[in-house]
């Protein structure tokens, strides 16, 4: 065996040397920045779920607070139809009061005359009824005071 043979040998036996600890150099290198990025990884994903949770939260008080809007606007609508209502009552109450003040002689005249005629129908029963209640209590009134 040459020479030539021999050194050619002794460079790929050194380019052998050299792989393998430029290898385990790059291995190392990379094995750490490997596990950075797990670590990073792992922070990240709890980071993620914590944001997740705080929107989850964040999104339950909205709801919340839509359902307490729905629920106000419901009752003021409400509150508002029973406040037409009542104006509309109090429109009505107003132009009764109005009619009644414009034919309050008219109307006082009719309720004396029926009121007349009432007391000339049941006139005298009433008196008989008034009279026999009045003798009664008065005999009652003198057995307790009197007997």
């Amino acid at each position: 065996m040459t020479i030539e043979y021999w050194i050619a040998i002794a460079i790929l036996v050194l380019s052998l040397i050299a792989l393998i600890i430029g290898a385990g150099i790059a291995f190392k290198r990379i094995n750490h920045t490997l596990n950075n990025v797990r670590n990073v990884q792992s922070e990240v994903q709890r980071e993620v779920s914590r944001y997740t949770s705080e929107a989850d939260l964040i999104n339950k008080r909205i709801k919340q607070l839509n359902d307490r809007v729905n629920a106000l606007t419901e009752e003021a609508q409400q509150k508002a139809e029973r406040f037409t209502d009542l104006s509309m009552e109090a429109n009505d109450l107003s132009n009764t009061l109005t009619v009644l003040n414009d034919n309050k002689n008219e109307l006082a005249k009719n309720v004396v005359q029926a009121s007349g005629k009432q007391v000339k129908k049941q006139g005298t029963k009433l008196l008989k009824l008034i009279g026999l209640t009045l003798k009664k209590t008065v005999k009652k009134q003198k057995a307790r005071y009197l007997g």
